[in-house]
């Protein structure tokens, strides 16, 4: 890998699990509030919970087919969020974990202050706690430095 980068991809956990030089981050919610968060953008009249479970069991499918693991394996991720605690909690706690150097986290990101400037890291925008509760993660893809 070159450059500082965020990841995001079904498979990203599963490819990259062996990299010493890389974070993991799981986020996750209530099946109460997944349901609620769903109903908010889906049709009306569509059965919203039947959705969550086919697409968690697309998705997992997937995982299992081209890679072979299961992305409820705690052991892929260094750190799981409940989106409880607060989107700009678990952006405080992702990036005091990468500053404070956990898991092989490049010095240029461990030396960023914590809100207010683009972190060093594509994808995670300048205010990490409205990109957390705007997108329901960090980040979504993009091009790195």
């Amino acid at each position: 890998m070159k450059g500082n980068c965020v990841i995001v991809g079904r498979g990203a956990k599963c490819v990259l699990h062996n990299h010493d030089e890389v974070f993991h981050v799981f986020i996750y919610a209530p099946w109460a509030e997944r349901v609620e968060r769903v109903r908010a953008r889906a049709q009306s009249g569509r059965d919203v919970e039947e959705l969550i479970r086919g697409t968690d069991h697309e998705r997992a499918s997937y995982l299992r087919t081209h890679y072979g693991c299961d992305w409820r394996d705690p052991h892929l991720y260094q750190l799981m969020i409940n989106v409880q605690i607060g989107a700009g909690m678990a952006a405080r706690m992702i990036v005091n974990a990468v500053q404070e150097g956990c898991y092989g986290a490049a010095p240029e990101i461990r030396q960023v202050p914590m809100f207010g400037t683009r972190l060093g890291m594509c994808g995670l925008a300048e205010n990490s706690a409205e990109s957390l509760k705007s997108r329901g993660s960090p980040a979504r893809g993009g091009e790195c430095d």
